[in-house]
Parts: structure tokens; sequence; C-alpha cells
């Protein structure tokens, strides 16, 4: 069996990446025509704390809070749903309407790798 000469894969190459980088730029462009909706936030966020009040997580959120509503320019309302090392409120948050009114504050518990 024959093999490609090196041109041959660099030309095949460079129009692969032609034609990815084409599609990408259109599904770029005709995203926002597609998706078109009313500005976001138009009432309060909820941020969902998965702890309990007074702990560094519930400390970490309502650190975030004072910035996000500078930015939104809307009210940020913290919910503390404690219980099963953060399932409740993960749970809560997984089950809402994915609106993008209701986020969730949590922690990474993984141990890094040494």
């Amino acid at each position: 069996m024959r093999q490609p000469s090196d041109a041959a894969a660099t030309r095949r190459t460079v129009l692969q990446h032609g034609l990815a980088t084409a599609a990408g730029i259109t599904a770029a462009l005709a995203s926002p025509l597609s998706f078109a909706q009313g500005a976001w936030p138009n009432k309060p966020v909820t941020l969902v704390v998965g702890y309990p009040p007074g702990g560094q997580t519930d400390f970490a959120g309502r650190m975030v809070t004072a910035g996000m509503q500078t930015v939104l320019g809307q009210g940020v309302v913290i919910d503390n749903r404690a219980g099963a090392g953060g399932n409740i409120g993960t749970d809560n948050v997984m089950k809402s309407a994915p609106d993008g009114y209701r986020l969730l504050v949590g922690i990474d518990t993984y141990p890094s790798e040494a």
C-alpha cells in the first residue's frame, strides 16, 4: 500500500483545519440569532450554598454576592441548603429551571495529586 507524500498530508491537514475553522465561525455568528433572549438578569439571582451559615463556604458565597450585585445590577440572595456534604444544595440547583437564576457555591474536595 502506498503512503501519501508529505505534501499531500500537509494539504489535507490544512484543508481539514480550514473547514473546522469555517464551521466554528459560522456557528459562532449564527448562535446569537438563534438563541436571542431578553436581558439577563431581570429578577434576583439565588446563590445556593450547600453548607450551613457561618462556615467558610458561606463566607465565600457572601463575598461573591457583593461583587455580583454590582456587576449584574440586580439583587443576589443567599440560600443555605446544608446537609449531606453539599449534596442537598447541589440537588436543589440541579432540579431547578435551567434559566441561570439559581447558581451553586461549592467546594472542591478531591485531593490534589503530588
